[in-house]
């Protein structure tokens, strides 16, 4: 096994954060895991928070890689629980977040399904250094050998990794007929104007004049309807289009903030910030309300959502193996499939029985 390590400090924000990029290499296959070490130092500013958190959902969001997030948040009001339902894992709910920072924080954990897994607290029954990680297989525990002398604030810890997750196939944009953009007045005089007796002359089976018209209809579709390509969008389905704009827009200011430290920038940050958060609010609402009225109408919206709510990424990984052939395609890992399956049956044999005399 072979890892390489590489210091990314592009991801480094204004705050004692460092991050480390792991490429973990065993034969021919490769897994990266993201690690980030923080220290946000007391009394914890929500700025300061926010500015943390959104960065790394960005980082998230475009790499959808394994990341696990260490150090002391500073938020011991918090309390956390080990979590008995999730037995393949070790990890903790939280309690006691009754707070802007402490919802920030629980907020940033459910959008990214965010597992806190540092169950060790110190000598004041509490819990000040968070191990955060993005996948399942990472355990911590108290280190039986320490290489300081031991803090009672700050126990010393062991983070074990036993699975890293590999990279997820990605789904592919669907494309199809937009019938709402279709020229059907063109459809129309098309049809209006087709001689339907003689293009039948000649037909007397109706199947075949049923393939004649559906070949008509069809050859309209094509020429009349356009096609279109889903696009995929990495905000939530009931986001609306101004709350996509209000939250492009703070994540302008942001930026612009983190380079120039302008205070007006900040001032204007903090109050989109504030109107993101209603607006959030009241559209996750409103779509909820939507749905419970519309399901028995219209079931597709709730499957939406359910979609929505789930990964954008498949459960199939983006490399896979069968022997020494290696499949990075969908394609290639289904014919993979197929050529697993195909070698473990036995065709059927059909044997035709010739029963003579009265049945």
């Amino acid at each position: 096994m072979a890892i390489i390590s590489d210091r990314i400090t592009k991801w480094e924000s204004d705050i004692e954060d460092l991050w480390v990029r792991l490429k973990v290499t065993e034969g021919k296959r490769q897994r990266i895991l993201n690690i980030c070490a923080v220290y946000l130092p007391p009394p914890v500013q929500q700025n300061t928070l926010d500015n943390f958190l959104e960065g790394v959902s960005a980082l998230m969001d475009s790499g959808g890689e394994d990341t696990i997030i260490a150090g002391d948040f500073n938020l011991s009001f918090i309390g956390w629980n080990l979590d008995e339902n999730l037995g393949h894992t070790a990890c903790t709910t939280a309690r006691n977040y009754a707070n802007r920072l402490g919802y920030s924080l629980i907020d940033f954990m459910s959008e990214n399904n965010i597992l806190q897994l540092n169950t060790v607290k110190n000598c004041y029954d509490k819990t000040l250094d968070l191990i955060f990680s993005n996948f399942y297989g990472g355990s911590v525990n108290e280190s039986s050998t320490p290489m300081t002398k031991v803090d009672l604030y700050y126990p010393p810890l062991e983070i074990t990794i036993s699975n890293i997750t590999p990279h997820l196939l990605t789904d592919k944009r669907k494309s199809k007929l937009n019938f709402r953009r279709a020229n059907y007045t063109l459809i129309n005089r098309k049809l209006r104007d087709t001689d339907w007796i003689t293009v039948f002359s000649g037909l007397t089976d109706v199947d075949d004049m049923v393939r004649v018209l559906y070949s008509r209809i069809y050859s309209l579709i094509d020429e009349f309807v356009p096609i279109s390509r889903a696009k995929n969008s990495r905000f939530p389905i009931w986001f609306s289009r101004s709350l996509i704009k209000l939250l492009n827009e703070k994540e302008k200011i942001r930026q612009r903030y983190k380079r120039f430290k302008n205070p007006r920038d900040h001032y204007e940050y903090k109050l989109l910030d504030d109107r993101a958060r209603i607006a959030i609010r009241d559209c996750y609402k409103t779509y909820i309300t939507k749905t419970e009225q519309n399901i028995t109408n219209n079931p597709k919206i709730f499957w939406s959502f359910v979609k929505a709510r789930k990964s954008k990424s498949s459960h199939i990984p983006s490399t896979m193996y069968l022997g020494d052939n290696v499949a990075t395609s969908g394609e290639e890992i289904s014919k993979q499939f197929a050529a697993h399956f195909s070698s473990n049956f036995i065709p059927s044999l059909y044997v035709i029985l010739s029963l003579k005399g009265n049945c």
